[in-house]
């Protein structure tokens, strides 16, 4: 049996899904797996295939893999897995954090408050070690 909040999510999740469609005449995010990897497929065909300089390929990837969180959360609430839950919460953390530190200022960090919420939540202390060894040097 789900719970309020996971059918909240899910029903946001479907409207943000229909909200895509109607805007660019596509659904994103993706439905399921099968979705998922054609859209990966697509992306890295369209984007990454020939790219050559591996540092701007590796940022590209990173900045265009950003609305995926909203996808392991939803497997994870549809399964009502913590385990996966806990992976949504390390990758979408990890990955948010990476992609900030790529383009973030050398004055604010502020903007790396919540994903390292998200780290401490799931026991990613050496993503916060690094983090605040960084801004505190």
């Amino acid at each position: 049996m789900r719970s309020k909040n996971v059918a909240k999510f899910i029903k946001l999740y479907d409207e943000m899904r229909e909200e895509n469609f109607k805007q660019w005449e596509y659904f994103y995010p993706p439905s399921d797996y099968a979705e998922f990897e054609k859209e990966n497929d697509e992306i890295f065909k369209k984007y990454l295939k020939d790219e050559t300089n591996p540092v701007l390929k590796t940022k590209l990837y990173i900045s265009l893999l950003r609305e995926i969180k909203y996808f392991a959360f939803l497997i994870a609430f549809e399964k009502q897995d913590f385990a996966l839950l806990n992976n949504a919460i390390f990758q979408t953390s990890r990955q948010n954090l990476l992609e900030n530190a790529m383009t973030a200022s050398s004055t604010d960090h502020a903007y790396a408050f919540f994903d390292l919420l998200g780290a401490f939540a799931c026991n990613d202390f050496d993503i916060i070690q690094s983090f605040c060894r960084r801004i505190c040097h």
